[in-house]
Order: structure tokens, then C-alpha cells, then sequence
């Protein structure tokens, strides 16, 4: 039996399903998935961050992370660990 046999299917932590729930109103249904998985899936936080991500010149870059970065910390101010999760993984995206 090989490597990957042995770890056992491959699973995803979110799927279409999960595009229903609104997880800043059920953060208890948050799965931190392995590097950036959700960032497509988990709302609200998807429609707050994905049209902050940008990434085509150096310059827009840079605006993005920073306009990413400081939504992470208003999550932050409002404890909110789901959205602070979500907007590190944007920012990791690039």
C-alpha cells in the first residue's frame, strides 16, 4: 500500500453546499481548511474580500493588500476570528 492510499481520500474542507451558510452569523460551522481552501465558498466574508483582491500590476497589488490588510484588522477589532482567517488567506493568495 502506498503513501496515498494510506492518508485516504482526498477531501475538501468546503464545497457548493456550504455556499448557503452565513458563517459570521455561525462560526461554530467554520472548518480552518488546509492553505487558502474556503476563500471561494465561505459568505459573507467572500463577497466583503474578493472584490478587494486584486493583483495584475506591482502597484494594484499593493493597494489590494493593504485595503485586504486593513480589513483584517477590523475583523480583529470586532473579534471576529473567521473573518480575520479569511482575509490572511486572501492576503496569501497574492
Amino acid at each position: 500500500m502506498g503513501p496515498a492510499a494510506r492518508r485516504g481520500p482526498k477531501t475538501r474542507a468546503y464545497t457548493e453546499a456550504d455556499d448557503a451558510i452565513d458563517f459570521r452569523a455561525n462560526p461554530e460551522r467554520y472548518r480552518i481548511g488546509k492553505g487558502e481552501q474556503g476563500v471561494f465558498h465561505v459568505r459573507p466574508y467572500k463577497d466583503e474580500l474578493l472584490p478587494l483582491w486584486r493583483f495584475r500590476t506591482p502597484e494594484i497589488a499593493r493597494a489590494s493588500a493593504g485595503a485586504l490588510w486593513e480589513r483584517f484588522l477590523a475583523y480583529r477589532a470586532a473579534a471576529d476570528f473567521v473573518g480575520m482567517d479569511m482575509a490572511r488567506k486572501t492576503i496569501q493568495m497574492g
